[in-house]
Parts: structure tokens; C-alpha cells; sequence
């Protein structure tokens, strides 16, 4: 009976578009404190660390959403107070190893890319054992590093919300 089969699935595709549709509600995030703007996949949330070190305290800030199987987060390190000034090369080699070393991984591929006036850029992508990829904006702006982050499963490093969460990242003015 091909007119009950047409009538049955005719049937379960209205029933389905009587339901709403669940889609991500994207959150602009503006930071005054650490001076960007992102695009989270939901409102992120917010921590702020002071890192003691021998010069002073070093202020570690991020914005973080959790999804199913992906985060999303910004990270804005701040130097203490004493530090002596570094090139903005030797800062951007020490992030890019320290993000590394974050998950005991290594570094699949890394390059320059464009950034805003007066900040250095890269991008990278770091192994997250067990089975996960780190994708890096490591952002630098004078003494501060900017880690843009998208940690995903190794089949989604081009997924679309990975990508928007990415190319989203502005810094602000101060």
C-alpha cells in the first residue's frame, strides 16, 4: 500500500515541523576589563585568577562555554605588574609552548595570520589527548596574550561553529 506509506510519512513530516527547532543562541561577549569582543555558542562563563609570581601578581582571565562535546574560550593573560618587557616574538614562542604543554600535546601545524594593528598573530593546533584538537588564536598586543581556543573532536576542526567562535575575536580599544 504506497498511498498508507506516502500518508504515514506525509503524517510524521508535519508532526515534526509543529516542533521548534533547537539552534545555538549565539552570545556576543565584550569585555571591558580585557578589552575584546567574541562570539560564544551560549553565555560564557567568567573567572578571573591572580597568579603569584616573584615579580607580582600575574592575572589570568577567561571566558568559557561548554557544549556537548567542544569548548570555547578566551583567554586574556596579563604579566605582572614587574616584568621586565619582552619582544612581542619572544612572548608569541613562550604562549605558543605554554599552549602546548597546556595538554601534555604537540603541535600539528602552525602559521602567522593577520591581526589588528599593533598585535602579532598565530594560529596553531595542538593534539589534546585523548582524542581531542586544540585550535589557537595566540594574539599578542603589547605585554598581553590572547589565547583563543576551540578544543574539539579531530573530524571537527572545520566545523562551522568552530570557525565562527574564531573568526569572531576582535580586540578593543583601551
Amino acid at each position: 500500500m504506497p498511498s498508507l506509506r506516502v500518508f504515514v510519512a506525509a503524517s510524521f513530516v508535519c508532526l515534526l515541523s509543529t516542533f521548534p527547532a533547537v539552534a545555538q543562541q549565539w552570545v556576543e561577549h565584550r569585555s571591558s576589563t580585557s578589552h575584546f569582543r567574541a562570539e560564544f555558542p551560549g553565555p560564557p562563563e567568567i573567572e578571573t585568577i591572580d597568579i603569584p609570581t616573584p615579580r607580582g601578581n600575574a592575572v589570568y582571565r577567561a571566558a568559557t562555554t561548554l557544549t556537548d562535546n567542544h569548548i570555547y574560550k578566551v583567554v586574556h593573560m596579563t604579566p605582572p605588574p614587574g616584568a621586565p618587557p619582552e619582544s612581542p616574538e619572544s612572548l608569541m614562542r613562550r604562549h605558543r609552548d605554554g599552549a602546548a604543554s597546556m595538554f601534555n600535546g604537540k603541535v600539528l601545524f602552525e602559521r602567522d595570520v593577520r591581526a589588528e594593528p599593533g598585535a602579532l598573530r598565530k594560529i596553531l593546533a595542538v593534539t589534546a589527548p585523548p582524542s581531542k584538537v586544540a585550535i589557537f588564536w595566540v594574539t599578542i598586543r603589547d605585554q598581553d596574550a590572547y589565547f583563543t581556543i576551540y578544543l574539539c573532536p579531530p573530524d571537527e576542526m572545520e566545523a562551522p561553529e568552530g570557525q565562527r567562535f574564531m573568526a569572531s575575536f576582535r580586540l578593543l580599544p583601551r
